[in-house]
């Protein structure tokens, strides 16, 4: 299995089994036959097909869209969607959504405060 870390631009389409431990910015694609270990940073959307794998131990900033792959979430994702019979499977400690009020982004409501 490749290894890679340090920031990426994307689109990135997995050419082969991958732990990733970077940060990319942009749609990660898992193909049919690959497999991503994600202990990174996905700036952007994560899409695995149908016969991919992925593991997300780190972070999905965007979408993991699943299209039957075998998906399991450990880490943090915003949302999913699972297109297919396979469901994305999620571990004790998966989150989904961002608390974006412990990255200093939290938005002040009218009348609140």
């Amino acid at each position: 299995m490749a290894e890679i870390s340090g920031q990426y631009e994307g689109p990135l389409t997995l050419e082969c089994d991958l732990v990733m431990r970077g940060r990319v910015k942009g749609t990660v694609t898992v193909p049919s036959g690959s497999r991503l270990d994600l202990e990174g940073l996905i700036m952007g959307d994560l899409v695995v097909e149908e016969g991919g794998a992925a593991i997300v131990h780190g972070a999905v900033a965007g979408t993991l869209v699943n299209h039957g792959g075998d998906v399991e979430v450990r880490g943090t994702v915003n949302s999913v969607h699972d297109y297919g019979e396979r469901l994305t499977r999620f571990g004790r400690d998966a989150k989904v959504g961002f608390d974006r009020t412990k990255t200093g982004k939290a938005s002040t409501m009218p009348g609140s405060g």
